[in-house]
């Protein structure tokens, strides 16, 4: 019978019954792996053992290295540098940041209006967003859709939560109004309420969510969009020389 072998990520460590099969190597090493074995141009190996110290092998070599390597051969490309493996990992760093910071304006604004209209149709009583009648769903996956959903809001209500600002309505207002219980929940569950909503006019109220967040994001998301897109597209054909 064969020994059970645990799979683990690349430059990680695996153990066949106690027999290390990924031994730790130092940054040296690991670089002396990637000239030798994978042909990696690196000249300055004292800026690459700092990167590498700040990155981590994993993050930085396993995650990005298949756009730069022969497919056939499995080795980099010739004249691939060190430093085309880390601009591109800045790059996709910065790029992931800029996103971020756009979904959270986005999560903010679409929270805040979608609250406001409810709260302005039904009221600002907790009870409301609580009651499965304000909610309209089709067939099992609906409602065990709103069952988990509305769970979730009982269970922020029962003083449990470690939500500071939930606490703080229950104990000195004793209820929670939709605009903030909209912060304790995530972006999944968000877009779950919305959709089990049965109100006509929140959904026409979409319109102007949109406008709000395409105001207050601008053009930048569309131009980093676009570029990003470019870029990624011209690497993948080898259009663009990164050497």
């Amino acid at each position: 019978m064969k020994p059970s072998v645990r799979r683990a990520p690349e430059g990680a460590f695996r153990y066949v019954r106690g027999i290390m099969d990924k031994p730790f190597k130092t940054y040296t090493e690991l670089l002396d792996f990637l000239e030798k074995e994978k042909r990696l141009s690196i000249p300055d190996r004292t800026m690459a053992e700092e990167i590498l110290s700040k990155t981590g092998y994993y993050s930085l070599i396993t995650g990005y290295k298949e756009l730069f390597k022969d497919k056939t051969t499995g080795y980099y490309r010739k004249g691939i540098r060190f430093d085309d493996v880390y601009n591109l990992y800045c790059f996709d760093r910065e790029l992931r940041s800029i996103f971020l910071k756009y979904i959270l304006i986005a999560e903010k604004s679409v929270k805040t209006s979608l609250a406001y209209h409810f709260s302005d149709l039904y009221g600002s009583d907790d009870s409301e967003y609580c009651n499965p009648l304000n909610y309209n769903v089709v067939g099992k996956k609906g409602t065990d859709g709103l069952k988990r959903l509305l769970s979730i809001f009982s269970y922020n209500l029962s003083g449990k939560t470690d939500f500071v600002y939930i606490n703080h309505y229950l104990n000195k207002h004793k209820n929670v109004p939709l605009w903030i219980m909209v912060q304790a929940i995530t972006l999944g569950q968000f877009s779950h309420l919305f959709d089990y909503l049965d109100v006509s006019s929140l959904r026409e109220s979409m319109p102007k969510i949109e406008a709000v967040i395409a105001e207050r994001m601008g053009t930048s998301l569309c131009h980093i969009l676009v570029f990003s897109t470019w870029f990624f597209r011209m690497v993948s054909k080898n259009i663009i020389d990164i050497s």
